[in-house]
């Protein structure tokens, strides 16, 4: 894997949540970033949990915005 001493790798769960780590990309995501992050996304149990944050975190939005017979 790349350089340990990148937050991206650092952070990882379990070190910590899976909503944490999401919110560290989402805010910390830089074009020089995307190789180290297209390698940790390589862990189909990562990428696997951190879609369902962010599926569960839209879902709110979407409800508010979209009526329902």
């Amino acid at each position: 894997m790349a350089d340990t001493k990148n937050p991206f790798i650092e952070l990882l769960p379990p070190t910590t949540d899976y909503v944490t780590y999401l919110t560290f990309i989402e805010h910390n995501l830089t074009e020089e970033h995307l190789p180290v992050l297209h390698e940790v996304l390589q862990d189909s149990e990562l990428t696997i949990n951190i879609g369902w944050v962010r599926s569960l975190s839209v879902i709110p939005d979407f409800q508010a915005h979209v009526p329902f017979a």
